[in-house]
């Protein structure tokens, strides 16, 4: 089971920012074990510079819900930063700003098969719920 705290940022900070075909990219990754979705690094390729032109060919969990709607690592990068930034505020609002880390230390840290069912739930769960709206 996802620890309470990532569960926390999952469900209000990140999931409410994805759009529903973004969730159903994710749900079809945590299935398939799409080693796109790349623990331990936010977007594959390294970034070297800004302007990098280098395709991205995998990322986190944020960075992968990007993936293929933006095309270069630099791109992901930027798009992960915002988004991290925008569950910061919401986070904030709530009296617990930076808690961000909690869901992405999990992701980085749980192994693969635990990150894998845990988030998988959280994805379903979220999809009945917008959808039942």
């Amino acid at each position: 089971m996802m620890p309470i705290e990532a569960r926390d940022v999952w469900r209000v900070g990140l999931a409410p920012l994805l759009t529903l075909e973004q969730l159903e990219k994710l749900r079809i990754a945590l299935v398939t074990n799409d080693k796109r979705l790349e623990q331990g690094v936010t977007v594959l390729p390294r970034v070297i510079e800004e302007e990098d032109p280098t395709e991205a060919t995998a990322a986190c969990l944020i960075g992968f819900c990007a993936l293929g709607e933006l095309r270069r690592s630099a791109s992901i990068e930027e798009w992960f930063a915002n988004i991290c930034y925008r569950i910061d505020v919401v986070m904030r609002e709530l009296r617990e700003p930076g808690r961000i880390s909690h869901l992405l230390c999990w992701f980085d840290d749980t192994s693969r098969a635990q990150m894998r069912a845990d988030l998988l739930t959280e994805v379903q769960r979220t999809l009945a719920e917008r959808r039942a709206e």
